[in-house]
């Protein structure tokens, strides 16, 4: 296995974005993409690579627009653009277009992290013919005072300087996505940018067009029975049945957590998401 690194622009061309890949020795046969979640870089799911690319499979993950290296100065870490509600889901699709020229006519298979789910079912919007497969991992689903939690985050943004950050609104977002406190927190989001990240959520609740092109495409959810978010997999479950996807392979994890790439049955779902990938291939 070989790891290079490439840079990408973001859909608006407003941010380079740091893509690292995994290339295994021989031909490859697929692509697997890690969207990181909140408060992630890619540099969590090099762990995964040497599995997979042993595999024969390509991996491959990036930094999201204004996290990790996907920066344009030090200041404006946790800021994600102006319009990041709509080009986070976007730039999912430059990523796949940037892996897909340098390895023409392979499959791409995506595997998400927590909140990168919602991110992930707005690039399904216009966009899920690009991706063979598509794994959820501990997903988060559209959680209860989305609404209300936009609003104030909505004003708040406006009163506050762009790249203002608050620790406390910042925790408190955490606590809705994990349903658990953080102690600290590897990085903050600029207060206009936790507004985006509601808002992303808020989309698939406001808007229900989908322009469906593989309504069979095979979808696995796998959740940890000791992750206090649990109940957020069987919601997303019905999320995604609402807008028309059934092809779900639905799995639960007993002695896992929310961190389910680095706990006590990480060989387990590793080995459950290959044959998942090869079987939709």
């Amino acid at each position: 296995m070989t790891r290079n690194n490439i840079t990408t622009f973001s859909h608006d061309n407003e941010f380079q974005l740091s893509v690292e890949i995994a290339i295994p020795e021989g031909n490859p046969r697929g692509i697997i993409l890690f969207i990181p979640g909140v408060y992630e870089t890619k540099e969590q799911y090099r762990d995964c690579y040497e599995y997979f690319t042993r595999e024969q499979f390509i991996c491959a993950s990036y930094d999201h627009r204004g996290t990790g290296q996907s920066v344009r100065i030090e200041d404006e870490i946790g800021y994600l653009g102006k319009n990041a509600q709509k080009e986070l889901s976007e730039d999912i699709r430059s990523v796949i277009d940037a892996l897909s020229r340098l390895y023409a006519g392979l499959s791409v298979f995506l595997i998400t992290c927590d909140y990168s789910s919602l991110i992930t079912i707005n690039f399904l919007r216009n966009d899920d013919d690009r991706i063979r497969a598509l794994a959820f991992l501990s997903p988060a689903s559209v959680f209860p005072g989305l609404k209300r939690g936009r609003f104030l985050l909505q004003y708040t943004s406006i009163l506050v300087p762009t790249y203002f950050k608050s620790e406390r609104l910042n925790k408190k977002f955490y606590k809705r996505v994990h349903k658990m406190n953080a102690s600290t927190l590897p990085f903050q989001y600029a207060v206009k940018s936790l507004f985006d990240l509601y808002d992303v959520a808020y989309r698939i609740e406001k808007d229900k067009l989908y322009y469906m092109k593989k309504p069979n495409l095979p979808i696995f959810i796998g959740v940890g029975m000791k992750d206090p978010a649990r109940s957020y997999g069987s919601d997303l479950k019905s999320v995604l049945n609402r807008i028309g996807y059934h092809n779900v392979d639905y799995r639960t994890y007993s002695e896992s957590n929310h961190l389910l790439l680095s706990g006590e049955e990480k060989e387990k779902i590793l080995h459950d998401l290959l044959l998942f990938f090869t079987l939709s291939l």
